[in-house]
């Protein structure tokens, strides 16, 4: 009987912990009106969960995900079928979803301070290739592919390239960033997409970019869209 009584409140302490969990995750969105309706228009088989100052959008099944380069690549002769294929060989399984950061909503003060800064900083950062003379040091194959690289031959060449990544670094840690968007009393910031295809990764089912996209619609329609 002892036994059977222990059980009993292991088992009503494990329902009751869950139960305060799932209400734990609902209640950033419950007390607010545009999340609701965002988790309430979401395609079939994703749901929507918080946990601390974490906001997930997230699918039930995973996805294949291959990483791959391939901006101004020659345009290729495969198929999707074999595209699929080499996925599901190369590639890894994940949960697709969108991650986001949430705080309290930012007022329009604070709102309009943080954009300036952040206008002011970007405009230093873009002027440091002349600042540090090192423009025409610029890898031109790099570039096409997205990236920035500078090459130098000189010890006084690499001592300015060197010094102009450091100041660089140091000021993208300054910028403040604005949330991506706003709902009636969040501000959440965009952390991560997994499971959407582009110019750096295949998917598959390639569907899920489709449902991710339509997705993105949700929230633009139905949060304030700040960045």
């Amino acid at each position: 009987m002892k036994k059977y009584l222990v059980a009993f409140v292991i088992l009503f302490e494990i329902n009751f912990f869950f139960s305060f969990l799932y209400a734990q995750q609902d209640s950033v969105f419950n007390d607010d009106e545009s999340l609701l309706k965002v988790k309430k228009l979401l395609p079939a088989g994703w749901k929507m969960i918080s946990t601390n100052d974490t906001l997930i959008i997230e699918r039930e099944d995973s996805v294949y995900v291959l990483s791959e380069n391939r901006i101004n690549a020659p345009e290729s002769s495969e198929t999707r079928d074999e595209i699929n294929k080499r996925i599901m060989k190369y590639g890894r399984l994940e949960k697709p979803g969108l991650i986001f950061r949430y705080y309290t909503k930012l007022d329009s003060s604070e709102m309009a301070t943080t954009k300036e800064l952040s206008i002011t900083l970007q405009k230093i950062i873009y002027s440091l290739p002349e600042k540090f003379e090192i423009e025409h040091l610029i890898d031109k194959f790099a570039m096409s592919k997205g990236e920035e690289i500078y090459i130098g031959k000189t010890s006084d060449e690499k001592e300015r390239i060197e010094n102009y990544y450091k100041e660089k670094n140091k000021l993208f840690s300054e910028i403040p960033r604005l949330p991506d968007f706003n709902s009636e009393k969040y501000s959440l910031y965009l952390d991560m997409i997994i499971g959407m295809e582009d110019q750096m990764h295949l998917i598959y089912p390639y569907e899920v970019s489709g449902e991710i996209f339509k997705i993105r619609e949700i929230l633009n329609e139905n949060l304030e869209k700040i960045n």
